[in-house]
């Protein structure tokens, strides 16, 4: 969390799935106390892994913007994207959605998380980068959301 310009406090998505296993973790993150665990440093590392391979596979398709993306659907043309920064300042809310798929029928927004349940914590970030990309946008498209399971690429929940 930290205040934008008006002084109204503005939140950090993930900042929902953290207050939902570690209360304590939130507490010294909006005092400015980083945590670093082994787990921690592991994920950012295998985050980053996907990134690339993502790059690797996509870097012969034109890069586009979202406006342009959402565009192109009219023309039955899909976009992908990874690390989409997002911002809703309705509700106030920022983030950094893992994946996000424009097609002509539907977005699906989708989180890697490196386990096989779908914990609450995980279901209310993906729905506030939802909220946060249908305030940001205005698309006309349905919005989907999906947890996929970070090291073997299996759905976990939809």
């Amino acid at each position: 969390m930290f205040l934008n310009k008006q002084g109204l406090p503005v939140f950090s998505i993930s900042e929902f799935n953290i207050q939902a296993y570690c209360e304590v973790q939130l507490k010294y993150r909006w005092q400015g106390i980083k945590i670093t665990t082994e787990k921690m440093i592991k994920g950012t590392i295998k985050h980053k892994k996907i990134e690339n391979i993502f790059k690797e596979q996509t870097k012969h398709l034109p890069e586009v913007s979202v406006e342009q993306a959402l565009e192109l659907t009219k023309q039955g043309i899909s976009s992908i994207a990874r690390e989409l920064r997002i911002m809703s300042k309705t509700f106030r809310l920022r983030g950094i959605i893992d994946q996000i798929e424009i097609t002509p029928e539907r977005i699906i927004i989708l989180d890697d998380k490196p386990s096989d349940k779908a914990y609450l914590g995980s279901k209310i970030q993906l729905f506030m980068y939802a909220l946060a990309f249908k305030d940001f946008y205005r698309p006309d498209l349905s919005i989907s959301v999906k947890i996929r399971h970070r090291d073997n690429g299996n759905t976990v929940w939809e």
